[in-house]
């Protein structure tokens, strides 16, 4: 059976570092991008991103385009059933990068392939120091700390979810270094 593998975990964890090492490891792995009704930014970031109308967005989740999907700051995020479908179609390995919500709803539905979950995780201190150079890096605003703090609540309140989660996912492992991580993550999918 097909499988796809998504990679989740706290802010600043490292999951795309993680995830660019695996894509040149593994020339099959493709990083599926996600839908979104935000606007683009400009910001150099804009093409992770399938850019549709609310009306196109509903049309899908309506009828079954959306493998999952959540509402983020007033816009809507998802995974277009059609890029997974590409993806299998051209013999390549799907990988999502999803948060916990995204994760649940995927496992929970009846596909025709299997979903491989990975919860990344970092040592709390490292990931508020991650976290306030990106603060740094965004000058300092009230706004960049106003961030800092609400992700760094978001990542304690996830960590715990995961924690009662049980078995949603099927690897929990500490990104310590990139490189071993991300070897140990293709070991246990390639299993």
């Amino acid at each position: 059976m097909k499988k796809i593998m998504i990679l989740a975990g706290p802010s600043a964890s490292g999951k795309t570092t993680v995830m660019m090492n695996m894509l040149k490891k593994r020339p099959r792995f493709e990083y599926i991008r996600s839908a979104t009704t935000r606007a683009p930014r400009g910001d150099g970031h804009d093409s992770e991103y399938i850019y549709l109308s609310v009306e196109e967005f509903t049309s899908r989740i309506e009828n079954d385009g959306m493998l999952e999907h959540t509402n983020f700051g007033g816009n809507l995020y998802g995974t277009p059933a059609s890029e997974i479908e590409r993806i299998f179609g051209e013999g390549n390995i799907p990988v999502l990068v999803l948060d916990i919500n995204g994760v649940v709803s995927l496992k929970s539905k009846k596909r025709d392939f299997d979903v491989f979950a990975v919860y990344i995780l970092t040592d709390m201190d490292v990931l508020d120091a991650r976290l306030y150079e990106r603060a740094v890096a965004d000058g300092m605003t009230e706004k960049a700390v106003q961030t800092l703090e609400k992700r760094k609540a978001q990542n304690r309140a996830d960590i715990e979810r995961v924690r009662q989660l049980g078995d949603v996912f099927d690897l929990v492992i500490s990104n310590d270094v990139v490189e071993e991580t991300a070897n140990a993550i293709l070991k246990e999918f390639e299993k």
